[in-house]
């Protein structure tokens, strides 16, 4: 059931997160430096520190394939989030008026786009189709996957989605990565983590960065924070969901996030 807390009463967490947030920048902000300074390098130093990584690329071959009942509910999954991305698609629309004026929009895909797959305490399977699939819907050419422990099921996926770039790699250095691109790593024009139901993107020059990006769990539980300002309605894995009573901004999607 969830929890209907009023604005007023909600001061304290909300604070509370703010606080945590500004933790995290102060953790992450290093680590995005270090990557865009030092490209592989650094990515791959954070890779063995934080992810236990012993390779010595993060750029991993993919290949696999989906056990029978597993791979009847990725398809049944991948025609409905398709079905629905279809519906969201921006249409395309010129009016041409009587004096000769043509006014109207021109919709192109991005060229390319990150999707960030948790894969710490547990893998996501769902996260990789719900992140992907409406970019290959929209038509993006380029799609990178990024996942610090992939399973046999996320490298399934992938593979069974033609996915042609994927890094073995996580946290905000896996972010970083993405946002200014490495030697190994492209820079792509967005990057997606646990959309909802349309993919919210994270805009590289204001990138905030993951709660706990030092400790054990880092960045896998609750990722990065946009601070673009984007609303978010809705935001899955929460230990607590918030129904505030007005209009949600950034600040209250803040209170959205995962509290521990």
């Amino acid at each position: 059931m969830i929890r209907i807390i009023h604005y007023r009463e909600a001061q304290s967490l909300v604070a509370r997160k703010t606080q945590r947030l500004e933790d995290a920048e102060r953790v992450v902000a290093p680590i995005l430096e270090d990557v865009r300074r030092e490209g592989d390098a650094a990515l791959l130093a954070y890779a063995r520190k934080f992810d236990g990584f012993e390779g010595a690329s993060v750029r991993i071959p993919v290949h696999g394939t989906l056990e029978p009942e597993f791979g009847r509910a990725v398809r049944i999954a991948d025609a409905n989030i398709r079905e629905y991305a279809r519906l969201q698609l921006p249409v395309e629309k010129m009016v041409e008026y009587p004096d000769g004026r043509k006014l109207g929009q021109i919709v192109r895909p991005l060229d390319s786009m990150g999707a960030y797959t948790p894969a710490g305490r547990y893998p996501l399977p769902s996260t990789l189709l719900m992140n992907l699939i409406p970019a290959q819907v929209a038509g993006v050419q380029t799609t990178c996957v990024a996942c610090p422990h992939p399973s046999a099921e996320i490298l399934g996926i992938a593979a069974w989605l033609g996915v042609t770039h994927f890094f073995q790699m996580g946290g905000a250095q896996a972010i970083a990565a993405l946002a200014f691109g490495t030697e190994t790593v492209p820079r792509v024009d967005r990057s997606v983590l646990r959309s909802v139901q349309t993919p919210q993107g994270f805009r590289h020059d204001v990138l905030a960065a993951a709660h706990a990006a030092a400790a054990d769990a880092h960045t896998d539980d609750a990722g990065l924070v946009e601070k673009a300002g984007l609303p978010v309605t809705c935001v899955p894995g929460s230990d607590l969901a918030l129904k505030i009573t007005r209009p949600l901004d950034l600040v209250l999607a803040e209170a959205l996030l995962h509290v521990g």
